[in-house]
């Protein structure tokens, strides 16, 4: 057993594996982002097909949604300051994507995500991208934890 230093933590211990990880999360949500802000009519579509938002709420949404998928995952690579609220966002959102697959095949549905641009179809199915998407929320998971003491926000007690 190797032994530790006083205030070794597992955090501490692993930066190489913090560090790939952030970046596979980082990375994929950039490359699930450009292709929306290029076409979003395209991604309207893919929207469209969830049949989860009101008519008025569906371009706006394609519109929005890529930027800030662009913007939280570049805050999470390049902005150590604003990793814990870029991580945090980024699983929120993973959160949200896993819910509306789920209940498309709930629905049977078998419509593709919509993930990576408008036209984009996992070859493995709703089943394969509703997978990789809780396999990301894990590496979102773990990316957190491996977030440095330094960049969290400090705790506040509460008044007794």
């Amino acid at each position: 057993m190797i032994p530790s230093k006083a205030g070794d933590s597992p955090r501490a211990r692993a930066p190489l594996v913090a560090d790939t990880l952030r970046w596979l999360l980082g990375s994929v949500f950039v490359a699930a982002a450009v292709p929306k802000i290029l076409d979003p009519e395209a991604f309207s579509l893919a929207l469209i097909r969830y049949d989860l938002l009101p008519d008025f709420a569906v371009t706006s949404t394609a519109v929005f949604l890529p930027w800030l998928e662009l913007v939280s995952a570049s805050a999470l690579l390049f902005l150590p300051s604003y990793r814990v609220a870029s991580c945090s966002m980024l699983a929120a959102l993973l959160a949200v994507f896993c819910g509306a697959l789920g209940y498309a095949l709930a629905r049977g549905q078998t419509i593709p995500c919509g993930c990576f641009g408008g036209h984009s179809e996992a070859d493995g199915g709703p089943w394969y991208e509703l997978f990789r998407d809780v396999a990301l929320l894990a590496v979102a998971a773990a990316v957190y934890f491996w977030i440095p003491d330094k960049s969290r926000p400090p705790v506040r007690a509460s008044p007794s």
